[in-house]
């Protein structure tokens, strides 16, 4: 369990004066790792691991703003991006598959893995 405030995005927009809303956190169900994919400096998913404390290397992605997450039973985590999706394993902050649908106006929406985290839909 969570003992103390987690902190997983304090940096600000070099062009507003507030901060910028992360999408997340996102939670893997076993309680492992928690994630945001935020803008700056790049846009990239932060990874915590909450057993160890401590950050994992980011993982950087074409875009973010979807707020879309899907956790598989054999824990990879999908997020959506804006025009397709990225399949990491957070605990090695190893992409396993990305899909990026070239063409102008192509929007990719609700990505999600099926229950048996065979396929992704």
């Amino acid at each position: 369990a969570l003992t103390k405030p987690l902190h997983l995005y304090t940096r600000k927009s070099p062009k507003h004066r507030h901060p910028t809303v992360p999408d997340g956190p996102f939670i893997t169900p076993d309680g492992a790792y928690a994630m945001v994919a935020c803008f700056f400096p790049q846009q990239e998913i932060q990874i915590y691991d909450i057993k160890a404390g401590r950050f994992q290397t980011p993982i950087p992605v074409p875009s973010v703003g979807s707020r879309r997450w899907s956790y598989s039973p054999d824990g990879l985590v999908s997020y959506q991006t804006g025009t397709g999706f990225v399949v990491f394993d957070p605990a090695t902050s190893t992409v396993k598959r990305q899909v990026q649908l070239p063409g102008e106006g192509i929007r990719v929406f609700g990505v999600t893995f099926d229950p048996a985290g065979r396929n992704i839909a």
